[in-house]
């Protein structure tokens, strides 16, 4: 363990007799560890929430109804929603953290709090490790979680791992959370990054922090935990909307690209720590290296930046271009879709390879650096603009509202990949006009050409478990999902459309959503006798 970070941070270490009493001192003088501190989150806003919600309720009584323009049919019932969704537990991770380049690591500790939503008692508490899905022939990078302690009662507690699944880490509690109670657990931990140019890793230069803390999984109201199998295409993380208050400490000439604010740097020793805050976010990133370059602009309130990496494909011309996408995306997003709800947004090219293309994390998105964006003019032609528009339209599906990533990942990348048509439309119009090939699957295809093929072969809210290999993954929920997508906006038209996807945002922002809360939403938009949307929906959603 790092010297510096161990003296700062393993508060157990240094006085064993007096080990609860050391704790809670440390808390009352570190302003992180506060145990005063009243968070603030968007349920503080309650009751302004409600009062705009009756206004827009109001407002939606008195308009008119959508006349449908092709020939209706008898109202259908809508499908009852199957989740067993659970109030936000409103998890709240203050995080003291060090970044060691030299050793690829990241010392840490943690105070993660949260409150039992569930209607049951919580005996185990379920975390995700996601850096020990990284792993080589000799290597594995499970993080090293100790010192767990319940700080209701001050006493430790144990962890063991699934054996099944290495990433999922269960804290056994000695005194159940009760329904409705709050509880915090502390625990310090150690993240060694793998060498490999990924979202999460190391590779020349750049230290990509991205899912590298213990996380808490979601559970549901009966108290069953989430933790499906990790997998590496796409999205792949199910979390609540959390706040967090992290101090990260890295050498003075590193920078660091974060979706969250930074409210204060200090230097001290040759180390610079970042005092960092973000209200309900999905996850805490951090892209940090001492070569970055760094482009900044404002617009309409929002701070926007664009990092890169010299020596790379990525230039000043290209990042002023990525510069020009983020602000468009983000504004005109905002625009059809509902307000974009943070005050920065990053765009960080990384050394990532240009096979993945981008990823994306609550205020920030990853771009290869290394991607062929030579013509720019061919928007479906895997350009920056159409990649970063995808990206960036996670901030919204999966982002502002999440979803099950293994089990309905098309509630996110069909989004995503949805977006990008919308930003054709207004930023590449000709190309618009001229009908579009998406990733190799021509969008001309009608919803009649699907009358003969075999009943479900077209349902694309499936599991990653019922996808058998990458390419069908790929097929189903990018082409096959943002198409279902595509023909809805086809059959209502832009307006209706976007009214539509406005209104399920609207539902579901900080939450998360199902099949059933999507096409429930699409119902109480549009209603139910549209003949041609009902037959678009049974043809791609099992519901």
């Amino acid at each position: 363990m790092n010297k510096r970070i161990n003296t700062k941070l393993n508060f157990k270490a240094a006085v064993s007799a007096t080990l609860a009493a050391v704790m809670l001192l440390s808390f009352v003088g570190c302003d992180l560890f506060d145990n005063g501190h009243k968070k603030k989150s968007h349920k503080d806003d309650e009751e302004e929430d409600e009062e705009e919600t009756e206004v827009e309720e109001s407002e939606t009584e008195e308009s008119e109804p959508t006349e449908p323009s092709v020939d209706v049919e008898p109202p259908r019932t809508v499908p009852v929603s199957a989740s067993s969704d659970v109030d936000n537990p409103n998890p709240n991770y203050e995080m003291i953290m060090e970044l060691d380049p030299d050793s690829y690591t990241v010392t840490g500790s943690m105070i993660l709090t949260f409150t039992n939503t569930s209607s049951v008692e919580l005996s185990e508490i379920y975390l995700r490790d996601y850096p020990a899905a990284f792993q080589d022939k000799n290597d594995s990078y499970e993080m090293d979680i100790s010192n767990v302690m319940d700080l209701r009662s001050s006493t430790d507690v144990e962890i063991d791992r699934d054996g099944s699944d290495m990433t999922t880490v269960i804290v056994s509690l000695d005194e159940p959370v009760a329904p409705g109670e709050e509880i915090s657990i502390y625990m310090d931990f150690v993240t060694t990054l793998p060498e490999i140019g990924d979202r999460f890793g190391y590779y020349e230069g750049v230290y990509s922090l991205t899912d590298f803390y213990p996380i808490l999984c979601r559970f549901d109201m009966n108290g069953n935990w989430s933790h499906e199998p990790y997998f590496f295409n796409g999205e792949c993380f199910y979390t609540d909307m959390s706040d967090y208050e992290v101090e990260l400490t890295v050498p003075e000439d590193y920078i660091v690209a974060t979706g969250g604010q930074i409210i204060s740097e200090e230097n001290d020793g040759g180390y610079t720590s970042y005092e960092i805050t973000a209200e309900d976010i999905r996850d805490f990133t951090a892209i940090v290296s001492d070569e970055f370059i760094t482009v900044s602009a404002e617009s309409n309130g929002i701070d926007y930046y664009v990092y890169y990496l010299p020596g790379t494909d990525i230039d000043e011309s290209a990042a002023a271009n990525a510069m020009d996408v983020s602000i468009n995306s983000v504004e005109y997003f905002s625009e059809c879709f509902g307000d974009y709800p943070y005050p920065t947004f990053s765009c960080v090219f990384s050394t990532m390879p240009a096979s993945v293309g981008g990823m994306e994390y609550s205020g920030l998105v990853l771009i290869a650096s290394n991607m062929d964006f030579e013509d720019a003019d061919d928007f479906f032609g895997y350009s920056a603009d159409c990649v970063i528009a995808h990206e960036i339209g996670h901030q919204w599906f999966m982002g502002i509202v999440g979803s099950d990533s293994y089990n309905e990942p098309w509630l996110d990348e069909s989004f995503a990949s949805y977006t990008e048509w919308v930003y054709c439309k207004e930023f590449f119009p000709d190309q618009a006009a001229d009908g579009i090939w998406w990733l190799g699957y021509d969008m001309s295809t009608s919803i009649s050409d699907y009358d003969n093929t075999a009943p479900g072969s077209s349902y694309i809210n499936l599991s990653v478990g019922q996808m058998t290999d990458t390419y069908t993954y790929w097929f189903k929920i990018y082409a096959e999902g943002a198409h279902f997508l595509f023909l809805l906006e086809q059959e209502l038209g832009e307006d209706v459309m976007y009214d539509f996807i406005k209104e399920y945002v609207s539902r579901y922002k900080f939450k998360n959503s199902t099949t059933e809360d999507f096409v429930n939403t699409l119902y109480d938009v549009v209603g139910t006798g549209n003949k041609d949307v009902n037959k678009t929906v049974d043809t791609f959603l099992d519901v």
